[in-house]
């Protein structure tokens, strides 16, 4: 040990020492004045303790299962000195069952420590004792600081041993003829018995073909197991699990097997490929590396992204639509093992409702936009069960379509329900198959103005004309610096109807529900509003109030309060049933079991089951991703219901332990903000997820998450080194280990020197330059600076930036950042350009291009160019309160630094409504580019005098493009915000 050789060398240089003196002492006759040197040691020889474990031993050493059973373990200080820093533990199997202080012991003393341990599991154990000292301690001989025994434990198990196992999921696995794979299994220890060697054995089609000792498990805990399966083949195959518990419990009776149906296609999957011009999807099919644990928070199985509604077919339970807000409308014809898009040629693909006519399962209805995603055109219907569409209502009808209820009045005659931004719609027709409507067919029936908002809408189970509201007001919270939503009220409407959609027809319901309170500080106004009908009695309602907007309750709470309250009388007296307290949540709804009044369930960042028919806090149901958005029980078996959040979708027994299930396979809904391709690798590409996290794509549209939270700019700076943000530059990370980095571990901070936080402008960039990962760039007010991988940055300009501008002032703060092989550039908030040369690092800054209007730069993007070409930069600017919108060219001769060339390149751009989000050069042509918007992409040429752009979305559905990037094959990748990546080959 290092420390004991400087002791020793303490020594040794002290009896050098005092041979010294004494030869001095005997050579010299006379000294003027004694000379005394004091040499100390901070641990001296004379005074060392040397703690040894001398013996254990168990009594017995073979004992019956759930005998108690003596462990002792002698202690004994062999040093000079007194030991008086030290603790002794016991461990079974690897597992600390007790730790004790070990009293001061002087030298030559020994003393007797001793527990008592039940012996709950059969089989061989081993016990250790390990003394363990201070840091601050000194012991010679720590070798001897550990002692060993065994013990032999036999006999029927009492308790018995309980074991279950997470369904696995086929549809997220490569089941292709020919190939293997390893199918994961996550089995759980449910009872009270540790598991020590117990064989398993899994078997496919009755053949046992694997088999493994699972050497420790104890209660409570769970394991993995990966189960090879080799040379596939067609068809319908079992698969079985089984614990030989007889090996171990010859006398017990103990069976844990299971078994399930996996179903491989004829022919092998094909990936989807892209052909010239035309786009084709790359995923995320599914998103892995969540672990498949029902004790978190993450999901079991596959997330994909959110998905805000379901909608069912009355008849079919194997068809169900959904409701992605930016990703379209979703169809599956087997129960959630697969989906199909069928909005992909929509001119939005933003879903705020769903309706599929109960007496005419053909006929669905999709409300496009929403009060969280605008961009609304109308209302969409289908009368062929999704296969082709019709506009049935104009935007400037129904915008901002929230919730849309159906009720049949008598015959064909119905009524449709639409919770709308402007008020609460009715349109009535004897027509179930009619494709358009006229605005005169639609009635308000009740009127919102500038500062309400419906929270909630309901239409009583048994009686048509019986409506519920649930209505807010938007104030401003000084303390929360934004607007919030605060309770107004709870109004009812008996007769469905509306002369004029006046408050005057709809009566306010207030006995027995809170009122807002006469206060100028909105959050001491009771909050937003939710309820739902029991089905039994329609009479029956429950309601929650949650705090101001759903979210932050008090200043600095994060655990509001929801009331959960009753009425009997369809709403004309309420009582509170109780408080319940839950974490974070948004009070996205409250629902009601079909057939048991006294179960609730109410959602927000998590699910939560309550069951008022026993006492005890309402209890969250974990296994899913977080951020509710629906729960919809099944309409054939209302033992199961259906939960939608910011992960996907999941099926889910109403009981106490609901085993939720995914159905996300193939639901290609994941919102990135941005993703980056290896230099080098086209098969290799991070990105970040609302929500899902920074995740991985290797060449194969089932994507790999490897970071969590909201993954916002990810970096591929080589094929081992990546970077990731979270919630803007809050928290900049990187991972060395290349397609080895997880969600759980080799990401370290590479914040120091960064603002704390900077927005929706966080970037960082890097220079493609694979032989340097740890050379970047990033932003805030101004230009930061990194050549060591983040470990520190440093601000380009000491006061702002930049330094030294030459023939120019800034104006504005930087908004994107492009770092070059050997240069900066910046663009900033209010249309400028600037450029400096790496070697001018704390330099001077060149202004390069000003737009004619005050825009922000949204992005930048360089053609990838040889040393004696020209290089070719691209930038796209957006006004966010002018709403214009361009994009510009610039063109540097390689050997003059400063001849840099601009122009504008978007005067004649196609269509206002898409705004240049990102561009991207050709990898082709100097006087090609692309654009995305948030209504697909955009290509354009130069004819040398002019652009032309026209739209380049052949495959690809009409999204929010987000990013774009070529990878080094020279395909065009593009990220959408709501469905997932694509990629195209282009022409020159």
């Amino acid at each position: 040990m290092l420390f004991n050789k400087t002791l020793q060398l303490y020594a040794i240089a002290f009896f050098s020492m005092m041979i010294v003196l004494a030869i001095a002492c005997i050579t010299t006759t006379k000294l003027d004045k004694p000379v005394v040197e004091e040499v100390f040691e901070e641990f001296p020889a004379w005074n060392r303790p040397d703690l040894t474990v001398t013996e254990v031993t168990v009594s017995p050493k073979l004992a019956n299962q759930g005998e108690t059973v003596e462990i002792q373990a002698i202690i004994a200080n062999r040093g000079t000195g007194v030991q008086d820093a030290a603790s002794v533990s016991f461990f079974w199997d690897e597992r600390e069952i007790e730790r004790f202080p070990v009293e001061p012991l002087g030298p030559g003393v020994e003393s007797t420590y001793s527990m008592s341990w039940s012996a709950r599991a059969p089989g061989s154990h081993n016990i250790r004792v390990e003394l363990q000292l201070r840091a601050e301690s000194f012991d010679p001989n720590n070798e001897n600081n550990i002692g060993y025994a065994t013990i032999r434990v036999s006999g029927k198990p009492n308790p018995e041993p309980s074991v279950e196992f997470a369904p696995i999921d086929f549809a997220g696995l490569d089941l292709n003829p020919g190939t293997s794979v390893r199918i994961p299994l996550l089995m759980y220890n449910t009872g009270f018995v540790d598991f020590v060697n117990i064989p398993v054995r899994f078997a496919i089609d009755g053949e046992w073909v694997y088999s493994r000792t699972i050497e420790y498990l104890p209660p409570g805990e769970d394991l993995e197991l990966l189960l090879p399966w080799r040379n596939i083949e067609p068809g319908q195959h079992l698969i079985t699990i089984k614990i030989d518990w007889e090996e171990i419990f010859p006398d017990s009776k103990i069976s844990s097997e299971r078994s399930w149906c996996a179903i491989v296609p004829d022919k092998p999957i094909l990936y989807d490929k892209p052909a010239k011009d035309k786009w084709a999807s790359i995923g995320p099919k599914v998103l892995n590396g969540f672990p498949a644990k029902p004790h978190t928070h993450l999901g079991v199985g596959s997330n994909v992204g959110r998905i805000d509604k379901l909608a069912f077919h009355p008849k079919d339970p194997k068809i169900i639509y959904a409701a992605a807000p930016t990703g379209g409308v979703w169809k599956t014809t087997d129960g959630g093992q697969s989906w199909k898009p069928l909005s992909d040629k929509w001119p939005t693909l933003k879903i705020g409702a769903l309706a599929v006519d109960p007496k005419n399962p053909q006929v669905v209805y999709a409300a496009t936009g929403s009060s969280s995603y605008k961009g609304g055109l109308g209302i969409f219907k289908s009368i062929d069960g999704g296969k082709s569409w019709y506009v049935f209502a104009k935007k400037n009808i129904t915008e901002g379509v929230s919730k849309m209820e159906i009720r049949y009045l008598n015959g064909n005659q119905f009524v449709l329900y639409a919770m709308a931004d402007k008020g609460l719609l009715r349109y009535k027709s004897n027509d179930p198959f009619v494709k358009n409507s006229a605005p005169g067919d639609w009635k308000t029936i009740r009127k919102l103005s500038s500062k309400e908002q419906l929270m909630d809408m309901g239409v009583s189970p048994k009686d048509h004309s019986l409506v519920y509201l649930s209505i807010s007001n938007v104030v401003y919270s000084a303390k929360l610096k934004r607007k919030i939503g605060t309770h107004q009220g709870l109004y009812r409407n008996r007769k469905g109807v509306s002369t004029n959609g006046a408050l005057s027809d709809w009566e306010e319901l207030k006995k027995g529900l809170p009122q807002p309170k006469a206060s100028l500080d909105a959050l001491k106004k009771p909050g937003l509003m939710k309820f739902d009908f029991f089905q039994g009695n329609p009479k029956m309602m429950y309601a929650a109030l949650l705090g101001p907007d759903g979210r932050d309750g008090k200043i600095g709470e994060d655990i509001p309060i929801i009331g959960i309250y009753k009425t009997l009388d369809e709403g004309d007296t309420w009582s509170l049933v109780e408080k319940v307290t839950v974490k974070n949540s948004y009070n996205d709804f409250i629902r009601i079991h079909p057939t048991n009044s006294k179960l609730l369930y109410f959602g927000g960042v998590h699910l939560y089951r309550r069951d008022l028919s026993v006492k005890g806090p309402a209890k969250e149901v974990l296994g899913i991703h977080d951020d509710m958005k629906s729960l919809t029980f099944d309409p054939f078996d209302s033992n199961y219901y259906y939960i939608t959040n910011d992960g996907g979708i999941w099926r889910c027994h109403s009981g106490k332990d609901p085993k939720p299930v995914a159905l996300n396979n193939d639901l290609r809904v994941t919102m990135f903000y941005d993703f980056d391709v290896s230099p080098t690798n086209s098969d290799l590409m991070i990105g970040g997820t609302q929500d899902n996290g920074t995740i991985l794509y290797q060449g194969k549209s089932d994507w790999k998450v490897i970071r969590g939270g909201d993954g916002l700019f990810s970096l591929i700076a080589s094929d081992n080194v990546f970077y990731s943000q979270t919630q803007t530059l809050l928290s900049t990370a990187r991972c060395d280990n290349g397609i080895n980095c997880n969600l759980f571990s080799g990401w370290s901070s590479t914040n120091k020197g960064l603002p704390d936080k900077y927005g929706d402008n966080s970037f960082i960039a890097d220079s493609n330059n694979p032989n340097d990962p740890y050379t970047l760039a990033s932003q805030g007010k101004q230009v930061y600076f990194t050549g060591n991988g983040g470990q520190s940055w440093k601000p380009r300009g000491p006061q702002g930036w930049p330094l030294e501008p030459v023939g120019a002032k800034v104006k504005g703060e930087v908004t994107r950042v492009l770092l070059g092989l050997d240069f900066v550039i910046a663009g900033t908030s209010q249309g400028q350009i600037w450029w400096t040369a790496m070697s001018e690092a704390y330099g001077k800054w060149h202004l390069l291009y000003t737009h004619s209007h005050p825009v922000r730069v949204n992005s930048l993007s360089l053609k990838p160019f040889e040393p004696l070409k020209p290089v070719v930069l691209f930038a796209s600017f957006t006004s966010y309160k002018s709403g214009w919108r361009g994009a510009c060219r610039l063109i540097r001769d390689p050997f003059d630094k400063l001849g840099w060339k601009g122009e504008d390149i978007t005067a004649d751009f196609p269509t206002s409504n898409c705004s240049p989000q990102v561009i991207s050069a050709d990898g082709f042509n100097d006087d090609v580019a692309y654009i995305g918007t948030k209504a697909g992409v955009f290509r354009g040429f130069n004819n040398g005098n002019k652009w032309f752009w026209k739209p380049y979305n052949d495959g690809l559905p009409l999204a929010d493009v987000r990013d774009l990037l070529l990878a080094p094959n020279k395909e065009l990748r593009a990220a959408t915000y709501g469905r997932g990546a694509w990629t195209v080959i282009t022409g020159n």
